[in-house]
């Protein structure tokens, strides 16, 4: 009975989440028309304090100094993923107690670098991650969050593919010490972390049991 109440709650705060996601997205992509620079400032998106989407607005915030080990990004796209919707409801054990500028992943292009930064430039297109802060025009990161977005990659690609890869591999790397040779249950399999991790367990060797709740998921797998 346990486990069905588990499910069931599980089942239940999915729906909710997929329904914040939408209005946060939507909210995100509607083009607000105070969405430009002023007087050389930057926007961004806050929230005053996690729990309620209607607190969240756009700033205008001064430009951050780029430390000798940072690189400025301006930001073209951001992923919008589950942790992201949870801490915009507070939901998540990570979220910053005050106000706060959701965002755990973005792509773009090099604005700035800092006097030791060497593997990026400016004007390269890069991929990143970050412990908050993605919601914005621009970011300020150290240089290891940052990687070159691929060749035949979109900026659109790029920004959906750290937070949902990097779960999956710690997942299995980390915590599972997956083997090759191993039968691996992957639950939610085409969703976009459950994508990453079939991929991974195959790399490494093992077999991933994939599971999903419909015939289009099943599809979506087959023709990954």
């Amino acid at each position: 009975m346990n486990r069905v109440k588990i499910a069931a709650a599980s089942a239940a705060l999915i729906v909710v989440v997929c329904a914040v996601a939408r209005k946060l997205a939507a909210r995100l992509s509607r083009p607000p028309q105070n969405a430009v620079s002023c007087a050389g400032k930057p926007v961004k998106w806050n929230l005053d304090k996690a729990g309620d989407m209607s607190r969240l607005h756009l700033v205008h915030v001064p430009p951050c100094q780029v430390a000798s080990n940072c690189v400025r990004v301006s930001v073209r796209f951001v992923g919008l993923n589950f942790a992201d919707v949870c801490a915009c409801q507070g939901l998540y054990s990570a979220t910053p107690s005050g106000a706060f500028t959701p965002g755990l992943e973005f792509s773009g292009i090099v604005a700035e670098v800092g006097a030791d930064v060497r593997h990026v430039k400016v004007g390269d297109a890069v991929m990143g991650v970050a412990r908050f802060g993605g919601y914005a025009q621009e970011i300020v990161v150290d240089n290891r969050q940052l990687f070159h977005v691929p060749e035949g990659w979109t900026l659109s690609d790029a920004a959906a593919f750290l937070c949902t890869s990097l779960t999956a591999w710690y997942g299995l790397h980390k915590i599972g010490h997956v083997q090759s040779g191993q039968l691996v249950a992957i639950q939610s399999a085409a969703g976009g972390v459950g994508l990453a991790a079939t991929e991974i367990v195959l790399s490494m060797g093992a077999v991933p049991l994939c599971i999903v709740g419909s015939q289009s998921k099943v599809d979506v797998l087959l023709n990954r």
